[in-house]
């Protein structure tokens, strides 16, 4: 009997609680954003990409999508367009 694995990766969809960014991150080591103490603060190394908060102020939801990333993104979406 012949058994069928599935592909799969994580969508952590974010918000940010600074300026209200929602962003998508695709990833497939679903725990590397997890917080980490340096000193008095606590940062983590997510991002966001609209105002550059880094002290784990975000709304996070994780979810476990089927496929590859790069079956998503960019997926059968068009290019718009391309900066050199």
């Amino acid at each position: 009997m012949a058994t069928e694995t599935t592909a799969t990766y994580t969508q952590l969809r974010v918000q940010c609680l600074d300026c209200g960014l929602h962003f998508i991150i695709c990833t497939d080591y679903p725990d590397w954003w997890q917080k980490k103490v340096t000193g008095r603060q606590r940062q983590t190394p997510m991002y966001c990409p609209e105002c550059g908060q880094h002290l784990g102020k975000f709304l996070l939801w994780k979810a476990e999508v089927e496929g590859f990333i790069f079956q998503a993104v960019p997926g059968g979406a068009e290019m718009d367009s391309v900066g050199l």
